[in-house]
């Protein structure tokens, strides 16, 4: 389905984690790739933010990115706060994918990947090959 008014983007991309954790992916990857399009950091200011912050940031996020069929997530750790309120904010949602163990090089990675992506891209094959790009980057 097109929406007259806005272009559907193919790939949203949200970072997500404790502290700063998100804020500095972004920051590092946007002056590396120059890619800002469609991708939003959720902080989890743990002194400040209860879960129930969190989960609200994160729906408000993808909510913003309305426009893309389909967003990744990338959490700082597994089973953390950030990963758990992803996964259960997006259970059951085919276009939303969650990762976790994110580093830069998996986030520009991704940038990288949404910058080329044509209407024929894989989501799966692209998420894989994340999670091959973090382990190159341990």
């Amino acid at each position: 389905m097109k929406i007259e008014s806005e272009e559907i983007e193919m790939i949203g991309i949200i970072v997500t984690g404790h502290g700063e954790f998100a804020t500095g992916i972004y920051s590092a990857t946007t002056t590396l790739t120059g890619y800002r399009d469609n991708f939003i950091a959720v902080d989890y200011l743990t002194e400040t933010d209860t879960v129930e912050d969190l989960d609200k940031k994160i729906r408000d996020a993808r909510a913003s990115l309305s426009n893309c069929e389909d967003v990744i997530v990338l959490c700082d750790i597994l089973g953390g706060s950030p990963f758990k309120t992803a996964v259960m904010a997006f259970f059951g949602d085919e276009h939303v994918k969650v990762l976790y163990g994110t580093n830069v090089g998996m986030a520009m990675k991704l940038c990288m990947e949404c910058m080329m992506a044509n209407e024929s891209y894989d989501l799966d094959a692209i998420c894989d090959s994340l999670v091959a790009e973090g382990n190159m980057h341990i």
